[in-house]
């Protein structure tokens, strides 16, 4: 397809099978986009239009993605926005960085300046959740601050590190254990390391449970941890009086969701989640075509809980989306939970994406569910879920992990 055909098919997919679309009308307009779109134009400023298009609707889960990006398209390096800085957090060996290194500016512009420049790059007006990831990788030099040192650098065009998550467990100390859990994807790996584990949690006095980095996934891989997590018995749905899941059943909806669905099928699961998978499938396959409906009473889930452990904290971040926000979320109507940390990233009022495949190794992500309230969208997306005690980020985090630090001052405070 060209690009202008495929700047078509995104406008079409979004007014009819996105699911804030409905909400969000009058946000987007096409013409001054199109209008720059030719099918002789660079790759790269095709993708950055169709993305400015996108970002109108200021949800996190509607993007174009580039799947050839990750062999050339990366600086080698993460940064994070901290005051009119931003700070190295990652950094490979070949990217010329170091971490910790402070960026001073970009081709000749200071950091705040390139903020106003490149406004249509970020989601967010709130610096410190602003994602500067894409507009490193269009810049060609940077000036930074190393020690006493300003050093000019040059960014290369690398291949981008597989993302490989953790999915980690750690006695802290006698009576705390740390299990990490850098995404929801792999529901085998996740069911397996609770049930490696569900000794320790039942015989510990502390649950400490870090998902500041987590990428979401899907909430079925966190089901099975609730009972360590809620005190008693409770059912799910009673946890969120006057909410609804409205699903946009457009047939491309159901035609996408249903393929993603049926690989998670094959997974192993625990029986009641495998039966939620199904019911999921099989009310895509009665209600395709049909438009926006809403979920029923019968999808409730009984997580069954129990005392131990006494207290479960968890360190929660910017970086924790979808998924991982309706983890922070739920949780917190626990009352073992202290959520410590700062908001989430805020990609929840519209989910469960489906993912439509164009020729050019171009992939449209989009939303196919809203979470509605009292007849109105949450308002979670660019928000986030507050923790319980907010610690600010400083760069001292890169050697001491201030959060973690704060848990363990608490535990030990109890003793």
């Amino acid at each position: 397809m060209s690009f202008e055909q495929i700047f078509s098919a995104v406008t079409t997919i979004v007014r009819d099978d996105y699911s804030g679309y409905p909400d969000k009308e009058e946000w987007g307009i096409i013409e001054p986009y199109a209008a720059q779109i030719t099918d002789i134009m660079d790759r790269d400023d095709f993708l950055d239009i169709v993305n400015h298009y996108l970002r109108q609707y200021k949800d996190g889960h509607l993007k174009l993605l580039d799947k050839r990006a990750s062999k050339t398209n990366s600086t080698g390096i993460k940064v994070r926005r901290y005051n009119d800085t931003l700070v190295v957090t990652q950094a490979s060996s070949e990217s010329g960085f170091e971490v910790g290194d402070v960026i001073l500016a970009l081709d000749n512009r200071s950091i705040q300046e390139t903020a106003v420049m490149k406004k249509d790059y970020f989601m967010s007006e709130v610096s410190e959740r602003q994602d500067w990831n894409r507009v490193l990788q269009r810049s060609k030099t940077c000036l930074v601050e190393r020690g006493d040192l300003q050093i000019p650098v040059r960014f290369k065009a690398l291949a981008e590190e597989s993302f490989q998550p953790n999915y980690t467990f750690a006695k802290v100390n006698e009576t705390s254990v740390l299990l990490r859990l850098d995404d929801f994807n792999n529901q085998s790996a996740i069911h397996q390391l609770i049930e490696d584990h569900r000794h320790d949690f039942s015989s510990c006095q502390n649950l400490i449970i870090d998902v500041r980095q987590n990428a979401g996934g899907s909430d079925y891989s966190y089901f099975p941890l609730l009972d360590f997590i809620f005190p008693s018995e409770v059912s799910f749905l009673s946890l969120f009086p006057n909410e609804v899941m409205e699903t946009r059943y457009s047939q491309l909806n159901c035609t996408l969701r249903l393929s993603l669905l049926r690989e998670y099928a094959k997974e192993k699961l625990p029986e009641e989640l495998q039966k939620g998978l199904n019911d999921e499938i099989e009310r895509l396959e009665r209600n395709s075509g049909k438009g926006f409906v809403s979920e029923s009473d019968e999808d409730d889930y009984i997580i069954h809980g129990q005392p131990s452990p006494e207290h479960v904290y968890v360190l929660s971040d910017i970086y924790c989306g979808s998924s991982g926000d309706s983890f922070v979320r739920l949780v917190k109507h626990s009352d073992k939970v202290t959520v410590v940390g700062r908001n989430t990233k805020g990609v929840l009022d519209y989910s469960n994406v489906a993912f439509y495949d164009f020729d050019d190794d171009l992939r449209l992500m989009y939303p196919t569910t809203r979470l509605m309230k009292n007849g109105k969208i949450l308002g979670i997306d660019g928000v986030g879920v507050a923790p319980d005690v907010f610690l600010k980020w400083t760069p001292r985090s890169l050697s001491h992990d201030e959060d973690l630090e704060y848990v363990l001052q608490c535990i030990q405070d109890k003793r």
